[in-house]
């Protein structure tokens, strides 16, 4: 497993108008921990990316972000809305995948 990212912070993110917010987000399968305590903050009209080798975990994020994969723990927040929040093992929101209003398109 390669972890991706431990953390991405641009200076202009140091304020409190985050558009997107990854904090500490990891997804397993079984006992193959895939994303490792991903974080990652952006600004509204800033742009990210998820570099790695084929496997490393990069789509399972992005699935994971989207709502189509449940992570082991951590949050993801976008837009001040919280989607996914999950502590100490324990769900605490989740929001589904079709109210999340966002989507995936691999070039």
């Amino acid at each position: 497993m390669v972890n991706l990212m431990q953390s991405i912070i641009t200076p202009q993110s140091q304020s409190n108008s985050h558009y997107l917010i990854l904090d500490n987000l990891s997804v397993s399968f079984g006992d193959t921990e895939v994303v490792k305590s991903l974080s990652m903050r952006l600004e509204q009209g800033e742009i990210g990316c998820l570099l790695g080798f084929s496997g490393c975990g990069k789509t399972t994020a992005l699935r994971a972000i989207a709502g189509l994969e449940q992570p082991q723990s951590g949050k993801v927040i976008l837009n001040g809305k919280t989607l996914t929040d999950i502590t100490q093992g324990k769900v605490k929101v989740q929001i589904m995948p079709d109210k999340r209003d966002m989507g995936m398109v691999f070039q």
